[in-house]
């Protein structure tokens, strides 16, 4: 009953708070997250572009990487994370400032990561999965997820419908609570 409650508040909520959080080493994770913002404006939500940078783009030693820039979530009753693969995992730095993140309690999360390789299963599916299972880990409601391959002549079409499903949240049930 008390879900149903609260779908119904989502359902008529209109605008949210949405934080679109990433980082990115070449811009194609940040050109998709613009593309993201901007289509979220377009529908009414109030939404803020955040970068999680590292003190050292890339660190001799991947598990070196050091955060200076940490993005708060708290702000936010959405929140979608953006990553680059880099080395068929999710970039050193994203991962850390996943895994330095408190509780995200049942926040509504969709994820997405950018590669180079031509398929998801060449480092973006995995790539995907660690963020997913950081994210919820944390209590995190994880709606939708996408990978973005940038060496596909259907690169753009693969954006839209990735960001049309990100945008396709308001029906959507929230995670019934822990112990219920």
């Amino acid at each position: 009953e008390a879900l149903q409650i609260e779908n119904k508040k989502r359902k008529g909520r209109g605008m949210m708070k949405i934080g679109i959080i990433i980082h990115s080493m070449t811009g194609h994770t940040f050109n998709v997250a613009e593309e993201l913002s901007q289509k979220l404006m377009d529908k009414g939500h109030k939404v803020e572009l955040k970068k999680v940078v590292p003190v050292e783009e890339q660190p001799k030693n991947p598990k070196n990487v050091q955060l200076k820039e940490i993005p708060p979530v708290e702000p936010y009753e959405l929140v979608v994370f953006g990553a680059p693969v880099h080395g068929m995992a999710v970039s050193p730095a994203m991962r850390l400032y996943l895994e330095q993140l408190p509780d995200l309690g049942d926040k509504m999360v969709a994820i997405f990561v950018t590669q180079s390789f031509p398929f998801p299963f060449m480092g973006g599916s995995r790539s995907v999965g660690q963020m997913k299972k950081i994210c919820e880990s944390k209590g995190a409601d994880v709606y939708e997820t996408g990978v973005i391959n940038w060496s596909r002549k259907t690169q753009q079409a693969k954006i839209e419908n990735m960001i049309d499903r990100f945008c396709d949240f308001s029906d959507r049930p929230l995670k019934a609570p822990a112990g219920k």
